[in-house]
């Protein structure tokens, strides 16, 4: 099995890969560099929180370049902090270092936020891909401090048929 790691800020463990995908083969690209790459032959492409760092006119074409990588049978993997999650912090007033990085990155930098929705659209309307999981999860995230907060994340993963 081969996977491609399109990565923002952090890549994808060994350990992690381990954990999820005993025995495949990673790659790991960063975002910045997706437009040039020649992409192909991979069974899992995941944006690993990465999507943000671009510009939203430029999703579209990076998400069909990526998922025009995949085998048959492939899945594209799309994890992002959650923006309902954050605008419910906000509305109820519930502010916190979680909630900062979720709207903001880490280091900063974000240009964009998703939702469930939006992620659904790039899958189902601009891949072609059929939809597989949607769902809101908790991801614990390390902050610059070296403390550990915990915060929620999109995760939608679409299929590509054979």
């Amino acid at each position: 099995m081969k996977i491609l790691d399109i990565y923002g800020g952090t890549q994808i463990t060994e350990e992690e890969k381990e954990g999820l995908f005993p025995k495949a083969e990673l790659t790991h690209i960063h975002i910045g560099a997706i437009k040039t790459e020649i992409l192909a032959g991979y069974d899992i492409v995941i944006f690993n929180h990465s999507l943000m760092y671009l510009a939203p006119n430029e999703v579209p074409d990076v998400v069909v370049r990526a998922a025009g990588a995949l085998n048959p049978n492939g899945e594209l993997w799309m994890l992002t902090p959650s923006l309902e999650w954050a605008a419910n912090c906000i509305v109820y007033q519930n502010e916190s270092p979680a909630l900062q990085a979720t709207i903001y990155g880490i280091g900063g930098g974000y240009k964009t936020g998703y939702t469930i929705v939006m992620l659904r659209l790039l899958i189902e309307k601009h891949c072609e891909l059929a939809l597989r999981m949607a769902q809101q999860e908790p991801i614990r995230v390390t902050m610059k401090d070296g403390s550990m907060v915990t915060a929620f994340q999109n995760r939608v993963i679409g299929w590509k048929s054979p």
